[in-house]
C-alpha cells in the first residue's frame, strides 16, 4: 500500500464520521421541523373542523328558528279570517269537552270546505303532497288536520273523525291555549316524530280567545335545506324514550332502534350514516356538542331540544375530509422529499470536502515526501539497470545527519552505491576470463557478495565442463543436420494444402458478392414501398380533416337548436306565469261575487235604508261577471299558446335528435379515418424497419466478403511462411554443419580462461 494511501484513509475516514455526525444532528433539525409544520398543518385543520362544527350547529339552529318562524307566520295568516272565526264561534255553541260533538262536527266541515280549493291551488303551485296545518280547541282538543281528507285519527285500524285529546304530550297546546295564548315556535314531539311547529292563537274581534293553529314541518325539511354541499350529510335520531309518543314510529325495519337508545328518523345519506354512527357516539353528543374523526369523516354530534329545552334527540353531521386527510399525506410527501433531498445534498457535500481534503493531503504529501522518494526510486531503479554514475537528489544530501528518515535512507543507499562499485570490479575481471580474484563478503547477510563468490567457484567448474564437452558437441550437430532435412520434407506438404484453402475462400468471396447485390436491389424495392405508403397516409389524413369539419358544423347546429329550446322553455314559463296570474285574478273576482253577495243580504236586512248599497253591490257583482269572463278567456289564449309552445318544443327536439345523429355519424367517420391514419402510419414504420434491416443484411455481407477477403489472404500468408519455413529449415541444416567447426572453435576460446590449480 502507497504511503499516501496510508495517509489518505485515516483522513477521508475522519472526514466520513465528522459529515456523518454533522448530517445526523442536521436531518434531526430539519426533520424535527417538518414535523412541526406537518403537526402544525393537523392542528389548523382540527381548528378548522372545530370552528365548522360550530358554525354548523349555529347555522342548524338558526335554521330551525327560522322554519318555526315561516311555520308561525303561514298560521297567523289565519287567525284574523272571518271565516275560521265563524266556525270556531260555531264549535264554542256545542260542547267542545265532547269529542263527538255534532256543533264542532259541523264547524270542522265548515273549515273543510273553506280550504278545499285553497289547498288545491297549494297543492298544484308547490307541488307538495299536503300541508300540515292544524287547528285546535282552547281545552288542546285536535280541531281539524286540514291534510287529512274527511278523518281525524285511525283507532283500532278505523279512520274517524272526532276532535281527539292532545292535552297528555302537547304541553305547548295547553300553554298558548290556558296559560299565556302567546305564539309558540320550536321542536315538539308528535305521533309522528320531531316536528318544529309554528302556533299562532285565534281570537275573535271581542279579544276572546276561541282555540289555536299551528303549521308544522317534519325534521326532515331541516335536513334537506341544510344539504347544500356533496361534502357534508346529516342525520338526525330521537331518543327511544319518545316512542311513548311517537306511536306512528315502532316500525323498528323502517325506523331501527340502535342498542334501545335512539331511533333513526331521517338521513342525507343512509348508507354512510348508518356504516358509521353507533349508540356510543350518539351519546357523547347527546347533552353537549361532541366531534370526533372516523376514517375519512369528521362526525359532529350535538343535542335536539324542544320547545322546553328538554333533549329529545341528537343530530349529527357527517363531513367528508378525504381532501384534508390528502394534504396533509402531501405535506409529509413534500416533508420526506425535503429530507431526503437534504440527505442527498449532505452525501454530495461531504464527497466534495472528501475530495478536496484528499487532494490537498497529496498535494502536501507529494510536495514534501513523495516526491523526494519518487526521486530516491529513480536513482534504486538506474542502480539496477547498473548505473553506476546515478547521483542521489540535492534534498538527500542537503539532509544528511540531520537524523530523519530521508537522511538515513540517503545514507544507506550512498553505501549501496560504494559496495556495487567494489562488486562491479570483480565482475569486470571475471568478464576479462580471471577467475582468480578474491570477492570479499560484508556480512552474514551479504547475498550478493555469497553470490560472486558462488558464481566465481561456478564459473570455473563451468569452464571446465565445457572443455569436456566440446566433443560431444560436435557430434550433436551432425544429428541436427539430419532432423532438419525431415523437417523441409514435412514444410512442402503443409504449403500445397495451404494453397488449396485459399482457393476455397477465393469461391466463397465471390458468392458473398452475389448475394450482397440482390440485397440491394431489395432495399431499393422497399424504398420505393415506403414512399407509397407515405402518400396514402397524407391522403387519408385529408379525409380525416374533411370529416372533422363536418363534425363542427353538426356541432354548431346542435347549439343553435339547444338555444331555439332555451327560449321556446322561457316563453312557456311566462305562459304558466300569467296562467297563474289569471287563476289569482279569478280567486278575486270569485271573492268579489261572495262579498257582493254578502252585501246585497246585508242591504236586504236594511230595508230601504240599504237600497243604494243593494244597487253598489249590484254593480260590484257585475263587475266581477265580467272580470270573471275575461279571465277565462286569458286562460284559454294561455292554454293556446302552452300548447303550440310544446309542439314547437316537440318539434325542435325531434331536429335536434337527427342533427345529433349525423354528428354521431360524423364522429363515427372521423375515428374511423383516424384509425386508417395510424394504421398507414404504422404500415409505412414497417417497411422503413424492413428497409433498415435489408441494410442490416447487406452490411452483414459486407463484411462477410471483407472477413473472406482477410481469411483467404491469411492462408497465402501461411503458405508464404511455411515456403519460408522451409527454406528455414535448410538454412539451419546448413547451420548444423558449421555448427560443428563452431564446436572446434570452442576449444580454442576455452583456452583463455584462468583457472586456479
Amino acid at each position: 500500500m502507497k504511503l499516501s494511501t496510508k495517509l489518505t484513509i485515516p483522513a477521508v475516514s475522519v472526514i466520513v464520521i465528522i459529515g456523518l455526525t454533522a448530517g445526523f444532528f442536521v436531518n434531526k433539525v430539519v426533520s424535527d421541523n417538518v414535523n412541526r409544520q406537518i403537526k402544525r398543518a393537523e392542528d389548523t385543520m382540527q381548528q378548522s373542523l372545530e370552528l365548522a362544527a360550530q358554525d354548523r350547529i349555529n347555522e342548524l339552529n338558526n335554521t330551525i328558528k327560522r322554519i318555526g318562524r315561516k311555520a308561525l307566520n303561514q298560521a297567523a295568516l289565519f287567525t284574523g279570517n272571518s271565516e275560521i272565526i265563524g266556525a270556531y264561534e260555531l264549535a264554542h255553541v256545542g260542547t267542545i269537552d265532547d269529542e263527538n260533538d255534532a256543533m264542532v262536527q259541523q264547524a270542522r266541515a265548515m273549515l273543510r270546505h273553506y280550504f278545499k280549493p285553497l289547498l288545491a291551488d297549494y297543492k298544484e303551485f308547490t307541488k307538495s303532497d299536503s300541508f300540515k296545518m292544524h287547528f285546535h280547541l282552547p281545552n288542546a282538543r285536535s280541531f281539524v288536520r286540514l291534510w287529512r281528507d274527511g278523518w281525524q285519527v285511525e283507532r283500532n285500524g278505523v279512520k274517524v273523525d272526532l276532535s281527539d285529546d292532545l292535552s297528555s304530550f302537547r304541553k305547548t297546546l295547553l300553554k298558548i291555549n290556558q296559560q299565556s295564548h302567546e305564539p309558540i315556535t320550536g321542536i315538539e314531539v308528535g305521533r309522528s316524530g320531531l316536528f318544529i311547529r309554528g302556533i299562532a292563537p285565534i281570537n275573535n274581534d271581542e279579544g276572546s280567545h276561541l282555540g289555536s293553529v299551528e303549521v308544522k314541518y317534519p325534521i326532515a325539511n331541516l335536513l334537506k335545506v341544510s344539504k347544500t354541499s356533496e361534502l357534508v350529510n346529516f342525520a338526525v335520531y330521537m331518543d327511544s324514550s319518545q316512542l311513548a309518543v311517537a306511536t306512528a314510529l315502532h316500525d323498528s325495519k323502517k325506523y331501527p332502534v340502535l342498542d334501545g337508545k335512539y331511533v333513526r328518523l331521517n338521513s342525507t345519506n343512509f348508507k354512510l350514516s348508518d356504516s358509521l354512527l353507533t349508540a356510543g357516539l350518539l351519546s357523547q353528543g347527546h347533552e353537549k356538542p361532541f366531534s370526533t374523526e372516523k376514517g375519512h369523516y369528521y362526525l359532529t354530534i350535538f343535542p335536539v331540544k324542544d320547545y322546553f329545552g328538554k333533549t329529545v334527540g341528537v343530530m349529527v353531521s357527517l363531513t367528508d375530509i378525504s381532501k384534508q386527510h390528502e394534504l396533509i399525506a402531501n405535506t409529509k410527501a413534500d416533508g420526506e422529499a425535503t429530507v431526503n433531498s437534504l440527505q442527498r445534498d449532505i452525501i454530495i457535500a461531504m464527497l466534495v470536502i472528501a475530495v478536496l481534503v484528499i487532494g490537498g493531503l497529496l498535494r502536501f504529501i507529494a510536495a514534501t515526501v513523495s516526491k523526494p522518494l519518487s526521486e530516491a526510486v529513480i536513482f534504486c531503479d538506474k542502480l539496477s539497470e547498473g548505473d553506476l554514475t546515478a547521483q542521489l537528489p540535492v534534498k538527500f544530501t542537503q539532509q544528511k545527519g540531520t537524523g530523519d528518515e530521508l537522511s538515513l535512507m540517503a545514507k544507506a543507499l550512498d553505501s549501496l552505491k560504494q559496495g556495487m562499485k567494489i562488486r562491479a570490479e570483480v565482475v569486470e575481471k571475471i568478464g576479462n576470463g580471471d577467475l582468480t580474484s578474491e570477492c570479499q563478503i560484508n556480512s552474514e547477510n551479504d547475498t550478493l557478495g555469497v553470490s560472486i563468490c558462488r558464481m566465481i567457484s561456478n564459473l570455473s567448474d563451468l569452464v571446465q565442463n565445457i572443455l569436456s564437452s566440446s566433443g560431444k558437441l560436435s557430434q550433436s550437430s551432425v544429428e541436427l543436420s539430419q532432423i532438419s532435412s525431415h523437417l523441409a520434407a514435412r514444410s512442402e506438404d503443409i504449403a500445397s494444402q495451404s494453397t488449396t484453402i485459399a482457393g476455397a475462400t477465393e469461391e466463397i468471396n465471390v458468392n458473398s458478392q452475389n448475394v450482397a447485390e440482390t440485397v440491394q436491389e431489395i432495399s431499393q424495392s422497399m424504398q420505393g414501398a415506403a414512399t407509397d405508403t407515405e402518400t396514402m397516409s397524407t391522403s387519408i389524413s385529408k379525409i380525416g380533416q374533411n370529416a372533422q369539419e363536418g363534425s363542427r358544423i353538426t356541432q354548431s347546429a346542435l347549439d343553435k337548436t339547444a338555444t331555439a329550446t332555451e327560449v321556446i322553455t322561457a316563453l312557456d314559463l311566462a305562459a304558466r306565469e300569467i296562467s297563474e296570474v289569471t287563476k289569482v285574478i279569478g280567486d278575486i273576482s270569485e271573492q268579489t261575487k261572495l262579498l257582493a253577495l254578502n252585501a246585497t243580504i246585508e242591504a236586504a236586512r236594511a230595508g230601504e235604508a240599504g237600497k243604494g248599497f243593494a244597487v253598489v253591490a249590484g254593480e260590484v257583482k257585475e263587475l266581477a261577471h265580467q272580470t270573471s269572463e275575461a279571465t277565462n278567456n286569458i286562460a284559454a289564449r294561455i292554454g293556446e299558446v302552452q300548447a303550440s309552445t310544446q309542439q314547437a318544443v316537440q318539434t325542435i327536439s325531434e331536429v335536434t335528435d337527427i342533427v345529433g345523429k349525423v354528428n354521431d355519424s360524423s364522429l363515427h367517420i372521423t375515428a374511423s379515418v383516424e384509425e386508417q391514419v395510424t394504421v398507414a402510419q404504422e404500415i409505412a414504420t414497417a417497411v422503413a424497419q424492413a428497409n433498415q434491416g435489408t441494410n442490416s443484411i447487406r452490411a452483414a455481407l459486407d463484411e462477410l466478403t471483407r472477413g473472406t477477403a482477410e481469411v483467404s489472404t491469411n492462408i497465402q500468408a501461411v503458405n508464404q511462411g511455411t515456403l519460408e519455413n522451409t527454406d528455414g529449415i535448410t538454412t539451419i541444416s546448413k547451420s548444423a554443419e558449421a555448427l560443428a567447426g563452431l564446436a572446434k572453435d570452442l576449444d580454442t576460446i576455452m583456452a583463455k580462461f584462468k583457472l586456479k590449480g
